[in-house]
């Protein structure tokens, strides 16, 4: 489905960064269109999008996904963990290319959730992600992202120039 990779010396990445050359674009633009619909449209709607990162963040292996998705259920109820399991077959079927643009597709669905709503997945999901006493670098970049992309944006005005004069 995807074309060959972009192969680029460590030394040359810098230049790189933020100044995309035309290979880099169309290699991100085949991931985009190559994403499965039954993905986009979880991916759409508040509901499904938060199964849907916690599919992203289920292990591989039957006994330990079994275990994470009973702790679902426990935690956000029956319902999120049989979609969970469900979008878990959609997942399971992306490339490894695909795993980090599935992610951010979901952030705009995600924001719509409230406040206490982010707060108990984002609890959820570090929890799930060391519950199997290990933590994969996929897992690691998953926690991290959903965490900068999650944080309500009260725990932001305290920033440098949030900040009003009164």
């Amino acid at each position: 489905v995807l074309g060959p990779a972009v192969i680029v010396a460590p030394a040359a990445m810098a230049g790189r960064v933020g100044n995309p050359g035309t290979a880099e674009v169309q290699v991100a633009e085949d991931i985009r269109v190559s994403l499965p619909d039954a993905l986009l449209a979880a991916a759409a709607e508040p509901a499904t999008a938060r199964a849907l990162l916690l599919a992203l963040a289920l292990e591989a292996d039957a006994e330990s996904r079994e275990r994470q998705l009973a702790f679902l259920a426990r935690e956000l109820g029956e319902g999120i963990a049989a979609t969970t399991r469900d979008l878990g077959r959609v997942v399971d079927d992306l490339q490894p290319i695909q795993r980090i643009p599935a992610l951010l597709r979901l952030f705009p669905a995600l924001h719509r959730l409230t406040r206490e709503e982010r707060t108990r997945l984002l609890s959820c999901l570090n929890a799930l992600l060391v519950r199997e006493g290990r933590v994969s670098i996929h897992g690691y970049a998953l926690r991290k992202l959903a965490q900068v992309q999650l944080r309500d944006e009260m725990e932001r005005s305290g920033l440098p120039g949030n900040r009003s004069l009164e």
